[in-house]
């Protein structure tokens, strides 16, 4: 199996494993979609971009601030529905687009579980 279908097989556990998470999507620091369970009208290249840009942003303002090593980026939309970022591997990181009654800490301990698995794969 290659480590394309690897990555996806990661996603497709997470996704049937947490009925907090909606959809994932595995993204290099470039911006680049490495592997995706992103929703069917979703512009996966575009989505891999703007994720990577703001997980910049967000690294740079840790460091800005004195805070180093910046591990997670959070979104939190209307209706409590929220976008988590978290470093996978060196040169990847998880997105996860949770449900509205998502708790969190929940999320937070299956998307460690997943960020183990992809940095087997990678």
């Amino acid at each position: 199996m290659s480590r394309h279908e690897e990555l996806n097989r990661v996603l497709r556990g997470l996704l049937s494993g947490s009925p907090e998470i909606e959809a994932a999507a595995i993204v290099s620091d470039d911006g680049l979609a490495v592997a995706s369970a992103l929703p069917p009208q979703t512009e996966e290249s575009r989505v891999a971009g703007l994720s990577a840009l703001l997980l910049s942003l967000g690294t740079l303002v840790a460091r800005e601030l004195g805070r180093e090593g910046l591990e997670q980026v959070l979104i939190r939309g209307t209706k409590e529905k929220c976008i988590v970022m978290v470093n996978a591997s060196p040169g990847t990181f998880l997105i996860a687009l949770t449900t509205q009654e998502a708790k969190l800490g929940v999320v937070s301990l299956d998307l460690k579980r997943a960020v183990a698995e992809v940095t087997k794969v990678l």
